[in-house]
């Protein structure tokens, strides 16, 4: 024991020289603790009784650096403490993007009574590169590299994510160092897990069998959609297939197996296709909801909204497109790019969710089944989003599989497509109303089709009775009064004078019939000119003053078209002529592109149709004819003149 004695205690030269005498012998003391509580914290021990999954989240140190370093400058790092723990996060997440190389340090120790490969996984399938390294006692060195800027065949584990298998012999040491380069874009989150060989394979095997079926379930989908779309030449179908295509490539791409099945050969090239998909599939997403909920400007306040959205994400896309193409994307533009395009997607989502609100109040029923889909994908997308953005964790994303974005991505598909069966179930059910509504139409309008002859065939038979009868009895009852004193010459020249009068105008009435019904020369003239006839005739009686009006051509209009609507027309005529009192009347005729307006007007007395119910026998066949062009009719009828309006779709 070290004792100081009273006289040298103010020697300043003793008591310097006794002070370092004692921490020399605490250092040799305390040494050899310090060594093995280092070797106790900094070394992960595998022993037997463990499940295969290793918890080496309390063993993993973590270096960030924007300079190109050896292994050994990092392992000598560790002394100086530039090396953080990963605990106690089990998962790291750099959202400012504060390095381009990323250095993972790793000391394990195999304590198996036998050797054995631990799977060494990120958990994060789209890093640039990683470059593995292995510390025994002869030194570092060079395991294998991983990451999407290689061909997927120069992979140290062909598999989807970048996975590092390290073989440790029973009893043995070694330190895994893996060099994470994001210099080119790819973001600096992962997740490390580290398990022996049969944990590993069976959970390769379940990632495989669950993207199978994911796999399948979406191209069932987008093979029916694709059917239904040929079939029933609907866009929405096509539009739709394509969504689920870029669903699926997005729920590949997350996973990596892009690489793995479609471009192996090819380093690179899903750099630049994870920046289209998302953005395609955006755009599309909001685009088939506007075309199944038939959202438009007149019916939503927020359709301008979803199109800026819309705008915005297509142009950010080629801005950074155009940038990528000229290496001109760096770190920082990628880095802005992706925080953008997280807080577009999320910005987008909420919009569709309140646009299907928005339908689901308007009483459209579809709108639930949006609002369902959305739902089902919007808790996934706002994680990865958030993820992007550093406002969560990643490890419920990264580690999982399927994810819930992946899992939102396919319920989202599959209920949007229920939505679609259900659609065309509406749309069933709205065509047999519609049929049953056409054929009571139809009905109605063959009964008043029929009760129009009904009442022209009384008609004719009360003109014949009234005036071609009368006459011919008239006629009749001359021929058998004839004159006593026949030898009279006067007597003979005024009976035949009467006989010829009743006969002219029996024949006259008959032609009158006739002509009401169909003029003989109608087919040859055309119905404008005998319309401009027939008024020319009216006008020579001097009753009414009658004026026509013509436009149009008359060549687009249908034989039966022709017909009805002179029919029409002359009806109208007679009506004015024999009930209206009118000094003056006019016509208009006017043939369009597809409607044909006919227009009557006159300065008589007028009529009241509350009074008359639907009018006459003049009326009812105007109205039966019309119906049977599929027209309608409008009147106004007052003490200075009525007008009539007809309008008929051609």
């Amino acid at each position: 024991m070290l004792m100081i004695k009273p006289a040298a205690l103010y020697n300043p030269f003793i008591v310097g020289k006794k002070l370092v005498a004692l921490l020399f012998m605490l250092t040799i003391v305390v040494s050899p603790l310090r060594l093995f509580a280092q070797q106790v914290r900094d070394t992960l021990v595998i022993n037997d009784g463990q499940n295969g999954e290793y918890p080496i989240n309390r063993y993993l140190y973590i270096y960030k650096t924007n300079l190109h370093v050896t292994p050994n400058f990092v392992n000598d790092s560790v002394q100086t403490n530039q090396l953080k723990p990963l605990f106690p996060a089990r998962s790291f997440n750099d959202v400012q993007h504060s390095a381009n190389f990323y250095w993972l340090l790793l000391t394990e120790k195999n304590n198996h009574p036998f050797d054995e490969t631990f799977y060494y996984q990120l958990n994060h399938p789209q890093l640039y590169s990683v470059t593995a390294y292995a510390k025994t006692t002869a030194g570092f060195s060079y395991l294998g590299k991983s990451g999407y800027a290689y061909p997927f065949s120069q992979r140290m584990y062909n598999y989807y994510d970048n996975v590092f298998p390290i073989k440790i012999k029973s009893g043995q040491t070694i330190t895994v160092l893996l060099n994470i380069n994001i210099s080119n874009g790819s973001n600096p989150f992962f997740g490390p897990e580290l398990s022996n060989a049969n944990t590993f394979k069976a959970k390769e095997q379940k990632f495989y069998i669950n993207n199978g079926i994911i796999a399948g379930i979406m191209l069932t989908a987008f093979l029916l959609n694709l059917f239904l779309g040929v079939s029933l030449k609907e866009k929405l179908h096509f539009l739709y297939a394509a969504y689920i295509l870029c669903v699926l490539y997005e729920i590949l791409l997350t996973q990596g197996l892009d690489r793995q099945f479609f471009y192996s050969g090819v380093a690179g090239i899903n750099n630049l296709v994870r920046y289209i998909v998302p953005c395609a599939g955006l755009v599309m997403l909001a685009y088939i909801m506007q075309l199944f909920l038939n959202q438009k400007r007149s019916n939503s306040r927020i359709k301008i909204l979803v199109d800026i959205a819309n705008i915005t994400c297509i142009t950010l896309t080629c801005v950074y497109m155009g940038l990528y193409s000229f290496s001109m994307a760096n770190n920082t533009v990628t880095n802005y790019y992706q925080t953008s395009l997280a807080v577009i997607a999320i910005v987008q989502m909420l919009l569709v969710f309140v646009s299907a609100i928005e339908k689901a109040f308007q009483g459209n029923k579809l709108a639930w089944f949006y609002i369902a889909a959305i739902l089902c994908i919007f808790a996934g997308i706002s994680e990865y989003g958030l993820i992007f953005l550093g406002v969560t964790a990643a490890e419920s994303s990264i580690t999982k599989h399927p994810n819930d974005m992946q899992i939102g991505l396919v319920v989202e598909t599959m209920v949007v497509f229920l939505g679609i069966v259900y659609r065309y179930n509406l749309f069933k059910k709205e065509k047999e109303i519609l049929l049953t509504e056409i054929n009571t139409h139809q009905a109605k309008m063959l009964n008043s089709i029929v009760a129009a002859q009904e009442e022209e065939r009384k008609r004719i038979a009360e003109d014949l009775h009234d005036d071609v009868g009368a006459t011919l009895s008239a006629l009749a009852m001359h021929i058998s009064n004839k004159p006593q004193d026949f030898e009279n010459t006067n007597s003979v020249d005024k009976y035949c004078s009467q006989g010829l009068f009743l006969s002219n105008k029996a024949v006259a009435d008959i032609r009158t019939i006739a002509h009401n019904l169909l003029p003989k020369d109608f087919t040859t003239m055309g119905l404008f000119q005998v319309l401009e006839k027939r008024i020319e005739e009216l006008n020579s009686l001097r009753k009414i003053d009658f004026s026509i009006i013509i436009e149009g051509s008359e060549k687009r209009l249908p034989e039966v078209v022709s017909i009805t609507v002179y029919r029409v027309i002359n009806e109208l005529l007679t009506n004015i002529l024999k009930h209206s009192m009118a000094s003056e009347a006019a016509i208009q005729l006017l043939v369009e592109e597809k409607n044909i307006q006919i227009m009557a007007e006159d300065d008589g007395v007028g009529y009241n149709l509350q009074v008359t119910g639907h009018g006459g026998m003049g009326l009812k066949n105007i109205t039966g004819r019309v119906g049977f062009l599929k027209g309608h009719i409008n009147t106004d009828s007052s003490q200075s003149g009525t007008t009539t309006v007809i309008n008929i779709p051609l």
